[in-house]
């Protein structure tokens, strides 16, 4: 087992979302490799974001869509976060930051789980709040 592994504590879940990254008074729209419970995995090349560095406090605002939801519905969840990591990439693997997340409230740690358990694709009686 990789350090890397030894250190996730939750499921990560490949997904298809964006990033809104707020750093200072910098923006950007960051491709989402995969999420949990916990952080998720922001792709994008750290030459382009040279203040992203691990240790750095950013604001994340995630939209995402997940099995079972409308082609037009979009689940948008609101975190601070941290930069824990760099990876600058691999001929097969995208460059990025690995990211702590904490959702703002409950609300949207509820939107979180809900997010996940459709992932995971946990019925809807079935979900809670233990996967992460």
């Amino acid at each position: 087992m990789s350090k890397a592994s030894e250190r996730r504590a939750a499921t990560r879940f490949e997904i298809f979302a964006q990033a809104n990254v707020v750093s200072g008074r910098d923006s950007y729209l960051l491709s989402v490799r995969n999420i949990s419970a916990s952080g998720a995995f922001l792709e994008g090349l750290p030459k382009d974001h040279p203040e992203l560095k691990p240790g750095v406090q950013i604001e994340v605002t995630l939209s995402a869509t997940a099995p079972g939801m409308a082609d037009d519905e979009i689940v948008n969840i609101n975190y601070r976060g941290k930069i824990e990591r760099v990876e600058l990439g691999t001929a097969t693997r995208s460059a990025g930051f690995g990211v702590a997340l904490e959702p703002l409230n409950a609300a949207e740690r509820e939107r979180l789980e809900d997010l996940l358990s459709r992932l995971a694709d946990i019925p809807p009686p079935l979900r809670t709040s233990s996967l992460g």
